[in-house]
């Protein structure tokens, strides 16, 4: 519904299935470095519908969150699950909900993404991204990267997406995540929720190739790239990042800024040559969860 026109009720949103949703075709412009340009293929559910679906959810305060390195964001966690009560589920929860508001901010009038979700809690975050972006008529496919031995909360979340039978590929090897993205239709945004803020070191050569091949068909379809809490490859308290590493437009980062996104950006090695802009997001931590670190 174009911008401006009289509101109707609300009709569920397009279901999208594995066979329908790769093949819906976008034409438009390159649409990662302009996070300001409106999307030229319109969604099935008005921007306004959309930004009120969202509103109905409290908003967090304004004053602004802490930068911590990854030590204290584990420390954080910790404390408001075991000490102050708030499962994980819910804080995975509230970190999707929040993560596609914002996407929806930055783009009213999404169509469709492509997400790629690890096992951990970061693809726990994915799913339900997933979840909410399809319940606001977006065609989301989702990239299963292995379907065992994920976290306990990103287990759940799996379950109500597959429950909703929403496209969930799986691309376990190298070789069927190219042939997979053989077959896909270009998708306006292409989200990395692979490994997140606990990644140090050097990248296993899996990690690396689902990598590369992510930066390269982002790059061919001229998507929007997105990172949840940290580009995949990126080490949140150094700022050093793997040869592969996710390059990201934009990084969504949870619940507290992160140590590297404040260092200096500079030349081809600087952090924000992979993140982008950053912006952080609260998910439902109250403030005295914070004044308890040390």
């Amino acid at each position: 519904m174009p911008k401006g026109s009289p509101s109707k009720a609300r009709r569920p949103p397009k279901k999208c299935t594995a066979e329908s949703a790769p093949r819906r075709r976008l034409q438009r412009d390159s649409l990662a470095p302009q996070l300001d340009k409106p999307a030229s293929h319109k969604s099935t559910t008005s921007p306004e519908s959309k930004r009120s679906m969202m509103d109905a959810y409290p908003r967090p305060g304004d004053e602004p969150l802490p930068t911590l390195t990854c030590s204290e964001v584990r420390e954080l966690d910790s404390l408001a699950i075991q000490e102050f009560g708030l499962p994980g589920v819910v804080l995975m929860e509230n970190a999707g909900r929040a993560l596609a508001q914002a996407i929806l901010e930055e783009r009213p009038e999404l169509a469709s993404a492509m997400i790629l979700c690890g096992a951990g809690n970061n693809g726990g975050d994915g799913y339900v991204l997933a979840r909410y972006l399809a319940e606001r008529g977006v065609c989301v496919t989702v990239l299963e990267t292995t379907q065992q031995g994920l976290s306990p909360d990103a287990a759940v979340f799996r379950q109500v997406c597959a429950a909703m039978q929403l496209p969930m590929l799986p691309v376990d090897t190298q070789g069927a995540l190219a042939s997979c993205l053989q077959n896909l239709e270009p998708a306006e945004l292409v989200i990395d929720a692979l490994l997140g803020t606990g990644f140090q070191g050097d990248l296993r050569p899996a990690a690396a190739a689902w990598l590369a091949q992510l930066n390269r068909i982002a790059t061919e379809w001229k998507s929007l790239r997105v990172a949840i809490d940290a580009p995949s490859g990126l080490d949140v308290d150094t700022g050093q990042f793997a040869s592969d590493c996710f390059r990201a437009d934009l990084t969504l980062t949870l619940a507290a800024n992160k140590l590297a996104y404040e260092s200096p950006i500079s030349g081809e090695s600087g952090t924000r040559v992979v993140t982008g802009r950053v912006r952080v997001l609260p998910i439902g931590i109250p403030r005295a969860v914070y004044d308890r670190l040390g």
